[in-house]
């Protein structure tokens, strides 16, 4: 059992992100806060929203399910200094002060290292936000050694304050193997060939553009045969892209599904011919991840942390390099054998990552700063 002087350690977990919007960081939160609760019964949660007075306890119920029954919901929005003695935001916000030792999640400063790809508000509101979280956390936790090593260089941060513990793939994404379900789906989403697969928001970062300008340079027979398939929110700073897709539709089959269910995301990775994420840069990469968990070949940026990420079982291009990618996704398309192999790495590489690792790195870190 988990003791601190003779009782259960007890953690605070502040889970507002995963009661907003479905991004990469409310995913992240829901999905350590399920590995933490199967990971150590002993331990005790206490689960904070602290962003809001009160806590969304029915949309909680949704996200939790059926996990462990003996979880604690706050009934005030900060924590006090007799509570806890771990508490951990997995985004940006922090309680004020130091109720006791805080463990933060730095997911990424691409705010700093590619600031035109952000709106100058969210710069500014990323950057106070972080320095104050890095002044106040009494451990931060980096979801890959590339946001570590931005973080060093680029906040001056100690590099022994920060630990490097990975993310991982949903567990629900996994290769989906019934053909009649796979087509009806795709009828249903408006997907009538065969088609590359784009997901992310929205935004300049995400670099879909040059992922535009890579299908229209496919030979006309292969662009004649094959849509491009795109799902995920509206970003910032998208005027230009909508307008790109606009224009390409002329020559090339494109379809939009915006924000799609879990279910209908796993088929589509699962059925996609290819799955291109050409992010100019990245804290860690969740999509590509959840791609790889559901078989499919995988083409990806050399640079920031999707190296990391996809190891040795992706094509890697320069995101800047329209006519890289346009090769990649060419060699992919046209052949079976290297579309299987990468299908087959992806799935062994996919393996490498887990959020029962994940947790148990997590909840041992948690162990040292109680102990402090």
């Amino acid at each position: 059992m988990t003791m601190v002087s003779d009782r259960p350690l007890r953690v605070g977990f502040d889970i507002s992100k995963s009661l907003g919007v479905p991004d990469g960081i409310a995913r992240y939160t829901e999905l350590l806060l399920s590995g933490l609760l199967e990971c150590d019964p002993s331990v005790r949660y206490t689960l904070f929203d602290l962003t809001a007075d009160d806590v969304d306890e029915a949309r909680l119920m949704q996200m939790l399910g059926s996990c462990r029954s003996d979880i604690t919901v706050a009934d005030r929005r900060y924590p006090n200094d007799t509570d806890l003695d771990v508490f951990h935001s997995p985004a940006i916000t922090l309680p004020p002060g130091r109720p006791c030792p805080i463990a933060w999640t730095l997911h990424d400063v691409t705010f700093l290292s590619h600031p035109d790809y952000h709106t100058i508000d969210n710069r500014v509101a990323a950057l106070s936000a972080t320095v104050l979280a890095a002044c106040r956390a009494s451990a931060i936790i980096a979801v890959s050694h590339h946001s570590k090593a931005a973080a060093v260089e680029l906040l001056d941060l100690p590099p022994e304050r920060i630990e490097v513990i990975h993310s991982a793939a949903d567990p629900f994404f996994s290769p989906l193997p019934h053909p009649e379900r796979k087509m009806a789906t795709l009828q249903r989403l408006g997907i009538d060939r065969p088609y590359v697969l784009a997901v992310g928001s929205l935004e300049p970062r995400k670099n879909l553009i040059s992922l535009v300008d890579a299908m229209l340079q496919l030979p006309a027979e292969v662009r004649a045969g094959i849509s491009l398939v795109t799902a995920g929110p509206s970003g910032w700073k998208n005027r230009p892209i909508h307008d790109r897709l606009e224009q390409a539709s002329a020559e090339l089959s494109i379809r939009q599904l915006g924000v799609v269910t879990r279910s209908d995301l796993a088929l589509l990775y699962s059925c996609a011919e290819a799955f291109v994420y050409p992010s100019f840069a990245e804290g860690f990469g969740l999509p590509v991840l959840e791609a790889m968990a559901c078989g499919a070949p995988v083409v990806t940026s050399n640079c920031s942390a999707l190296p990391e990420v996809a190891g040795d079982a992706a094509l890697l291009v320069d995101p800047e390099d329209a006519d890289a990618i346009a090769d990649a996704i060419s060699r992919v398309v046209g052949d079976r054998a290297l579309r299987d192999d990468l299908g087959q790495r992806s799935l062994a590489r996919a393996r490498d990552f887990s959020w029962q690792r994940t947790a148990e790195q997590t909840l041992a870190l948690y162990r040292r700063m109680a102990h402090r």
